[in-house]
């Protein structure tokens, strides 16, 4: 296969290039997967233009550009792309990136389909409270539930993991809670008959945005205290010589 790189361009600020070597998919081993050049990074707010450099280029028929899997629309010319893709601003391609990107390549020449990849490449993200909010939330993840920060969902269908000296696996809690939910929804008649505590409603008295229930105690709380009366702006409540007023406190079951 022929040896390809990808060259990304920003003219956003004196005009910067990054270059990285692009693989075949499949020859890339895990431990190589990274890119450690602390000098070769991108820009997640920076528009970008890019030029894959290689043999044949100019003979491309079809190619499909991607940043973590996901399409990017484009146009290409002799090897030169341009991005038009309103989803990131037309050109800004690592919009929503955070930690690492991997750009893949899939294209055709003289029919014949190939696929080419770059190592994970650091995403510089601008600091505001997004980009800290998100960095709080993988540090959560990785510290309770580190295998997805690989990618990798946790699909056990059994409830290992459940036990105190195992790591708890979320899809598994969640699989419980359900489960615990639906004997309940089974067995509701049978928890209402024979239940061991029964819920009474006792009337005390609460602020009058605070009522869940109006019932005839409390009709007879208000009028048997109208020091609980204020002025209201607005119409309603209780009026009396053309004034509305409401109570602040009534009586209510809870």
């Amino acid at each position: 296969m022929n040896k390809y790189s990808l060259k990304l361009v920003s003219g956003f600020r004196n005009s910067t290039e990054v270059t990285l070597e692009m693989l075949e998919k499949g020859t890339m081993s895990a431990s190589d997967g990274y890119d450690i050049n602390k000098d070769r990074y991108v820009f997640a707010d920076w528009p970008y233009s890019a030029e894959l450099v290689g043999e044949d280029t100019d003979l491309i028929e079809k190619i499909t550009f991607l940043v973590n899997g996901f399409p990017v629309f484009q146009t290409i010319r002799n090897g030169h792309i341009e991005f038009n893709d309103s989803r990131f601003q037309k050109s800004r391609i690592f919009m929503d990136n955070f930690g690492y990107v991997q750009i893949s390549v899939v294209f055709s020449i003289n029919g014949k389909q190939q696929e080419i990849v770059s190592k994970y490449v650091s995403v510089l993200v601008r600091k505001g409270l997004i980009s800290e909010s998100v960095q709080r939330m993988a540090t959560f993840v990785y510290i309770h539930h580190e295998p997805f920060l690989r990618g990798k969902r946790m699909t056990s269908r059994s409830t290992k993991g459940l036990k105190e000296d195992a790591p708890q696996i979320l899809d598994s809690k969640i699989r419980v809670l359900y489960r615990i939910l639906d004997v309940y929804e089974t067995n509701y008649r049978f928890f209402k008959t024979n239940s061991k505590f029964q819920v009474r409603l006792e009337g005390r008295l609460v602020d009058f945005e605070k009522a869940q229930y109006v019932d005839s105690s409390t009709i007879q709380n208000i009028v048997q205290n109208p020091a609980y009366l204020v002025p209201s702006m607005y119409h309603g409540g209780i009026r009396n010589n053309s004034i509305d007023y409401i109570p602040t406190k009534v009586h209510s079951k809870t």
